[in-house]
């Protein structure tokens, strides 16, 4: 099986992929360019729901090395740790819905949260919390842009046969041609991705039942030898 990966190359994903029997095909269809702001310190927790964000925010994060961090899951928190930074993060990654899970255990109440994100992030997040009590500060650390060249590079790509396409935020969604999205698999990280899929009017194979490459790669050799998966 020869998979698309719509993210930037990644040696111990493309070991884990070759090892459960795919061939991969890494191209990213978006740019991160983090954003110059100042953030103040005066907050009770970062959320950090992407390795991009992890990434904007690790100078901030390496001058307050005393805030909470709550990291949505193992390569969010893996890119955190890299930086020196130990965060909380739920034993379940299904998404950002598993941090709101994750904070009903907490006493938030009046506590304050700083959650970066990109400049095309939904605010599903900041309302759940807010509704526990919880005092939000949803603001852009970096914008997504569309890699250049990305049609040229696809059309040589798909030249050649391609079993399925998987996804990694809905911004590689947004920047994905509809027209070859036709009888082919297309495969969501995590519900947040599954739901910009939808709403561009592609239908998931299946969404993972965790944000964990090792579970990931486990349903997608599943799926492929023929299980029903959920696509909810």
């Amino acid at each position: 099986m020869r998979l698309l990966v719509a993210r930037k190359p990644d040696r111990q994903f493309v070991k884990k992929l070759r090892k459960a029997g795919f061939e991969s095909v890494f191209l990213p269809l978006i740019t991160i360019k983090p954003l110059k702001k100042k953030f103040h310190p005066n907050y009770d927790w970062l959320l950090v729901t992407s390795a991009n964000a992890a990434r904007a925010m690790a100078p901030f994060l390496k001058r307050n090395r005393s805030l909470k961090v709550a990291a949505v899951g193992p390569a969010t928190a893996g890119v955190l740790k890299k930086i020196g930074i130990k965060p909380k993060s739920p034993k379940r990654s299904a998404g950002a819905a598993s941090l709101l899970s994750f904070f009903k255990k907490q006493k938030i109440r009046g506590k304050r949260f700083l959650y970066p994100t990109s400049n095309l992030a939904s605010d599903a997040l900041k309302k759940g919390l807010e509704k526990m009590g919880g005092k939000v500060e949803q603001v852009a650390a970096y914008r997504t842009v569309p890699q250049k060249g990305v049609s040229v590079k696809l059309r040589r790509i798909f030249k050649k046969r391609i079993d399925g396409v998987l996804f990694f935020s809905p911004s590689g969604v947004k920047n994905f041609p509809k027209r070859l999205a036709k009888n082919i698999p297309m495969i969501p990280f995590g519900k947040t991705t599954a739901q910009a899929m939808r709403a561009r009017g592609f239908k998931p194979a299946f969404i993972p039942s965790q944000s964990n490459e090792t579970i990931f790669i486990r349903e997608l050799k599943k799926y492929f030898s023929g299980f029903r998966l959920s696509p909810e």
